[in-house]
């Protein structure tokens, strides 16, 4: 049997292969998302398979036509990683389980790629800091702050419903998974009310600020430029679709459609231009024979997307890969008939250059330029659409028509820099954004400059007369040297916009001419830096030190300088008694605002792209680890061996340094022992005491609370401490060196030891990536240590003079180290066990606040649906209710109540610090409210109903755990709460 991987990690693998060959639908239905994630669907299956069957069933269902599917899986999805997560990483812990698993998901059948990211998802469940931040650079993903502090962006992406790839949920998601706080999705003249509905919704479930483009065509002179609208001041999807349902933004949207249907009817018949002109010159430059390009196939290729010239080259890429791919073989098989090695290995290194960008640049753009269709112009006896006959103004007076809180961007693409003051001036001060930087563009063209657009910007913005009449003659210097069409009428339309600058400025009084940075990520290219900017002073520390160190070759610093405010908040501590000592230590939160994404044009700029271009299988910074190295076969090794070797590689030092320092047997062979024995004692006390102290449920076992691995890693450590404190320190450096004895100077012996250990442990903790808090506990834990360690040194004494030992000093000086390890381990058992313990409590009171919400929201449909009735009186009389509900089909209100209540139950009994935080919530809340939670608990006294959901898959697919905890224990709870309710309502 294979040391490698752990039976847990086969079985996880089989059940998610098994969910993933299952219809979405199905996975989706497996946990039910009214249900806590650590409530009492833990009993159904452990948190491992329900993260993995919630982030299997999104991405399956991505390719799924339902959008309601789609975001059904997605609020699974987010339960399950986020609001089910323990770790101090729980949002990094959560993009990095969702990467792993749409990894696993494109893996297709390389069984042993699978089981290498089963494992790493199965490790990364633990949320260890230093683990996921492996993982994370592993997969080229930066770091991101746990409260969503970064400035992180993207003003210009698409989606399926254009020119891009993902759904509208699939793109959200990925955006969560990179990090991307804020979006800007663009869609070419209209967009549908559904995927608006989707896009927004996905968007909310996973807390990203998303507002929607819509980019449309208008005439400039000879030329077509885009304005993109994007409507402002909605709460929520059910608003933005009821505001595009109105009857002047539905008659737009129409008319945008219209124009839509009109381009991709252009860009499908450009392929018999492409049968002509194109397929001749590729069978020609690779000896094949091509099948001709059909039309209802492309569009069958398009699917739901507007078939656009990207469209168009992938699926020109995906003909012409087929054809080679068959060539290929023959050639490696056969060789090349009479052609030389040289010409065959040359094919072969065409053909693997071949890409979608290559066609496009090479043989679709001359094409469309050369006919005249690139920019989707009529061609002879078209009639054009009707928004293709507005003028820049008429169509910013429809936009107007529909709203006036919008944002207007004005796309720099096709634009040359002398183009935006007259654009400004003509459309009257309502262009408020300009896309100064176009990352797709920027990348693609070898001379993109737009930093004197970005300079008229920012002289606007500050009304300053003198710099816009500067930078707009620069602009008519560089126009007046183009040779361009139009060249006289362009001339004086600039002339006349300088003419009028101080018109300008007081139409921009008041206002700020905002500056939209973007990808224009389509999620297509394979050399094109994907979806996502960041600014990098807004990064933790750990990314902003990979960002700077440059070695990540797929990301780049763009040329941009974004101007940012770091925000500190301060909210003062309401408390009494001996605590207001220490009110001044207020809670404080920081953010970063962001204050101008363009401040101004640099070589070293400060904005990094999230998105980074596809790594070669081959590179050495791929994703995977390389197999049969070392490095793979301990990454990969069982846990119990991987535990095993730790524990013997920290035994080894400490059993030496006892033999060879010490002549009394007791040290000599079982000094290691004993020392491992105080810090295995040391780690289960503590794991007891935060967990649930001594006073706990019968399904508090303490075994739940015991991390072997945390253990094993925690006896490793220590063992290479006893070298460095019994040896090094207490003999070679105070003994032998300093002179200091236990005799002589008993607080210098443990003080220094003390504080030579709370260095090391601080040091391997910033080496394993812990948190500051437990990097400073250990230090703080030197300063308590020592007076303990000089009192269990006097216990010590006393002991031995009690048994009559002769030599005392003598012996202390021999247990100086274990004495001070026992102290300090005493200090770490309580402080660590304290901080376990607060940490279990606010872990407990985040549960039931949520559980709480949720059944409240459950009750507020209760009482809108009886308005006469009071819903404490109503929920304590269960059995009415429920007949009454079930008459009236609301079944969502009845699911509500009883996954609150269910949840709970489970709380109470097999969540560790739960009684308390009921209580403290419980006060927390009114009289009403109180008198509604606790009547509503009443509703479990009906064992049908319950056992009837139950087995209906209401928990989960397996129902026997659920069921059974519940008809156990509910009697017992219930009379617990009926006290409470005596209690809080005065009643005897």
């Amino acid at each position: 049997m294979s040391l490698l991987f752990d039976r847990e990690d086969y079985r996880l693998l089989d059940e998610v292969n098994s969910i993933l060959g299952s219809k979405s639908s199905r996975m989706v239905q497996m946990f039910n998302p009214l249900l806590h994630p650590r409530g009492i669907k833990e009993l159904s299956a452990p948190r491992g398979m329900r993260v993995a069957c919630a982030v299997g069933s999104i991405l399956k269902s991505l390719s799924s036509d339902d959008s309601q599917l789609r975001l059904s899986a997605l609020r699974s999805l987010r339960e399950e990683v986020l609001a089910g997560g323990n770790s101090g990483m729980r949002y990094n812990t959560a993009r990095v389980l969702t990467q792993l698993m749409k990894n696993l998901v494109r893996s297709g059948d390389d069984k042993t790629r699978q089981l290498e990211l089963i494992s790493d998802f199965r490790s990364a469940l633990s949320g260890k800091p230093s683990f996921i931040r492996s993982l994370l650079k592993r997969y080229h993903l930066l770091e991101m702050p746990e409260d969503y502090s970064s400035c992180t962006f993207d003003d210009h992406v698409h989606d399926a419903s254009t020119k891009g790839r993902k759904s509208p949920s699939h793109l959200i998601l990925d955006a969560w998974i990179k990090g991307v706080n804020s979006l800007l999705v663009i869609y070419y003249n209209y967009i549908r009310p559904e995927v608006a509905h989707e896009l927004i919704t996905a968007a909310e479930i996973l807390g990203i600020k998303v507002k929607v483009g819509i980019e449309f065509p208008v005439r400039f002179y000879s030329k077509i430029i885009n304005i993109i609208w994007s409507p402002q001041g909605f709460d929520g999807s059910k608003e933005f679709i009821r505001f595009i349902n109105t009857q002047r933004v539905s008659q737009l949207m129409q008319a945008g459609k219209t124009l839509s249907v009109f381009q991709q009817r252009q860009v499908v018949e450009f392929i018999d231009i492409l049968n002509s002109e194109a397929v001749p010159e590729l069978e020609a430059r690779f000896g094949i024979t091509m099948p001709h390009l059909d039309k209802d196939e492309f569009i069958a290729f398009v699917g739901e997307g507007q078939a656009s010239f990207v469209h168009l080259s992938e699926y020109l890429n995906f003909v012409l890969t087929n054809v080679l791919h068959q060539k290929e073989q023959a050639i490696s098989a056969n060789g090349l008939g009479n052609a030389s090695a040289e010409s065959a290995r040359s094919f072969i290194d065409d053909v693997h250059e071949l890409n979608t960008d290559k066609l496009l640049c090479d043989y679709l753009s001359p094409l469309a330029d050369k006919f005249n269709i690139y920019n989707h112009l009529p061609q002879d006896g078209e009639v054009a659409p009707e928004l293709y006959n507005l003028e820049i103004e008429e169509l910013i007076t429809r936009i107007e028509e529909c709203s006036r809180n919008n944002k207007l961007i004005l796309s720099t693409a096709n634009l040359e820099a002398w183009d935006v003051p007259e654009i400004i001036h003509r459309c009257h001060g309502v262009i408020n954004c300009l896309e100064i930087f176009n990352l797709k563009d920027y990348i693609s063209l070898k001379n993109y400059d737009t930093s004197l657009i970005n300079d008229f910007r920012l002289a606007l913005n500050k009304h300053d007369i003198t710099a816009l009449k500067r930078v707009t003659g620069l602009m008519q210097q560089q126009l007046e040297k183009a040779d361009i069409d139009c060249l006289h009428q362009r001339i004086e339309g600039l002339k006349s916009a300088r003419r009028n600058l101080s018109d300008i400025i007081e139409r921009y009084k008041g206002r700020h001419v905002s500056a939209a940075v973007g990808s224009d990520s389509a999620g297509r290219s394979r050399f094109l830096y994907g979806m996502g900017l960041a600014v990098v002073e807004s990064l933790p520390v750990g990314a902003r030190r990979i960002v700077s160190s440059g070695r990540e070759r797929w990301r780049k610093i763009i040329p941009l300088c974004s101007k940012v405010m770091l925000r500190e908040t301060r909210t003062e501590l309401k408390v009494q008694g001996w605590r207001r000592i220490f009110a001044h230590f207020s809670a404080k939160r920081k953010d970063w605002l962001l204050i101008d994404k363009v401040a101004s044009f640099e070589a070293e700029g400060n904005i990094v792209t999230l998105g980074g271009r596809e790594v070669d299988p081959n590179d050495e910074n791929n994703p995977r680890l390389k197999p049969g190295s070392f490095i793979y076969n301990w990454h990969y090794l069982g846990r119990r061996y991987k535990n095993a070797i730790k524990i013997i590689a920290g035994f080894i030092p400490a059993f030496l340094t006892f033999y060879f320092s010490k002549d009394w047997p007791i040290l000599t062979y079982g000094g290691a022992l004993i020392w491992f024995g105080i810090t295995g004692i040391r780690n289960v006390i503590q794991a007891v005491l935060g967990g649930s102290g001594f006073s706990r449920s019968k399904f508090l076992r303490w075994r739940n609370f015991i991390d072997m691995s945390r253990i094993a890693d925690s006896l490793m450590y220590t063992g290479f401490s006893v070298p460095l404190l019994d040896y090094l320190v207490k003999n070679l450096l105070l003994l032998k060196g300093l002179g200091v004895t236990v005799e002589s100077n008993r607080m210098a012996v443990f003080a220094v030891m003390a504080l030579v250990n709370g260095l090391y442990i601080s040091g391997h903790n910033i080496f394993r990536g812990l948190p500051k808090a437990a990097v400073y506990g250990n230090l703080v834990r030197a300063v308590f240590a020592v007076p303990l360690a000089v009192v269990y040194s006097f216990m010590v004494q006393l002991v031995l003079g009690w048994l009559g030992v002769a030599d005392i000093t003598v012996v202390l000086e021999l247990w100086a180290a274990v004495i001070s390890k026992t102290a300090s381990d005493t200090v770490a058992c309580i402080i660590e066990g304290l901080a376990d313990r607060s940490y279990n409590l606010r872990q407990r009171l985040n549960d039931y606040g949520e559980a709480i919400s949720s059944y409240f929201q459950a009750v507020e449909n209760l009482e809108l649906l009886y308005p006469e009735d009071e819903a404490a009186q109503l929920l304590d009389h269960p059995k009415r209710l429920l007949r009454s509900l079930d008459e009236r089909k609301a079944h969502g209100i009845i699911r509500g109540i009883f996954a609150g209540a269910l949840d709970m139950l489970y709380f109470r009994f097999c969540q560790p610090r739960a009684q308390l935080a009921f209580i403290k919530l419980l006060d927390q809340l009114s009289p009403d409210q109180q008198e509604q939670l606790l009547y509503g608990q009443e509703i479990l006294k009906r064992e049908k109903e319950v056992t009837r959901l139950l087995a209906d898959g209401f928990a989960g697919k397996t129902f026997r755990g659920p069921l059974a905890f519940y008809l156990t224990n509910h009697p017992a709870y219930l009379e617990e709460i009926d006290k409470l309710l005596k209690q809080r309502t005065g009643q005897n």
